[in-house]
């Protein structure tokens, strides 16, 4: 995070926010962080992981959000393309 990040939040957080947070958020970075995907187009099964995340908690919980966003819209978009195509077809013959 930048300085004027780190300075916003100081104005924001409680008062009695512990001064270590902060120092720990100035050194907080994605370096650690690795990601491991299915090939795109290949076919998936219940329960098998899409994306394998590590790295540090803290970051990859920030990461988490977008990544289930992005994977879930795209999940449930296809599916109902697909319906609406194979029945397009279904209605023309």
């Amino acid at each position: 995070m930048s300085v004027v990040d780190i300075s916003y939040l100081k104005t924001v957080l409680p008062a009695d926010t512990d001064p270590e947070f902060f120092i720990y958020l100035s050194n907080v970075t994605a370096k650690d962080v690795t990601m491991h995907a299915i090939d795109e187009g290949l076919v998936v099964f219940p329960k098998i992981p899409l994306i394998t995340v590590q790295g540090p908690l803290p970051v990859v919980q920030l990461l988490e959000t977008t990544l289930l966003n992005l994977v879930n819209y795209s999940r449930s978009a296809c599916p109902a393309a697909a319906h609406l195509w194979h029945m397009t077809r279904v209605r023309s013959c």
